[in-house]
């Protein structure tokens, strides 16, 4: 006799899951739409696959150049800026040491 409530419960419990799937099938096919609407440096993939060799070694080659564009610009940022930010520690370190000793005497 507990029998159908038991199996109410479980086609209860199996339309619940099925709306679930398509709530986050849903949520997934949203987030996918953005991230593929969002704008890219670089050709996509699907589009790379109709390419001829030669348009498609250029466009590699683009993204080399453009690759070592961005690590040279972020070495020659790293350059300019780590010794104002090593003399400005080592002064507060210097004025730290100073104080201390300062003190002391």
């Amino acid at each position: 006799m507990g029998g159908s409530g038991f199996a109410l419960d479980m086609i209860r419990r199996f339309n619940s899951n099925l709306k679930l799937q398509k709530e986050q099938s849903d949520k997934y096919s949203k987030v996918k739409q953005a991230y593929l609407k969002a704008e890219r440096k670089h050709i996509d993939f699907v589009r790379r696959k109709n390419l001829s060799k030669s348009e498609l070694s250029a466009l590699k080659q683009k993204i080399r150049e453009d690759i070592i564009k961005e690590r040279r610009k972020r070495l020659v940022i790293t350059l300019v800026i780590s010794p104002f930010i090593f003399f400005g520690v080592g002064f507060i370190i210097a004025k730290i040491i100073a104080g201390i000793f300062d003190n002391q005497f």
